[in-house]
């Protein structure tokens, strides 16, 4: 089980990204993926300004499709905060990422080595 986090989508999802073929092969490999809500809005958001409209809308329709994406609908609200109020170098998006991986017992598909390390730290 993974839980994707933004930096990692961006990267499938951007064919400019330097990442790119690295994150299409992770995700080919991983199975089951959760996606949680709050990071699919961040992905859309990022893909529709870094790119377009049209390449978020496409994304969200690819990841509908993939059978091995599932998701993970509201965060544990009060969890995220205590991840976000303990580590100082994360976002709150980020800490809902890694309260999520250690909530379930989840690897990490992020390039961000901020939450590996506040994965590591916490589990």
């Amino acid at each position: 089980m993974h839980v994707a986090d933004t930096s990692f989508l961006i990267a499938m999802f951007d064919s400019s990204d330097a990442r790119h073929s690295e994150a299409r092969k992770d995700l080919d490999k991983a199975a089951p993926v959760i996606i949680p809500t709050e990071i699919l809005v961040e992905t859309l958001g990022v893909l529709k300004v870094k790119v377009s409209r049209r390449a978020a809308a496409d994304a969200l329709e690819k990841l509908l499709r993939l059978p091995n994406v599932t998701w993970s609908e509201c965060c544990d609200f009060q969890g995220s905060l205590a991840i976000y109020r303990s580590h100082p170098a994360l976002s709150f998006p980020d800490s809902v990422v890694v309260r999520e991986c250690i909530a379930r017992g989840a690897r990490l598909l992020s390039f961000d080595e901020r939450q590996r390390d506040a994965v590591d730290k916490t589990q």
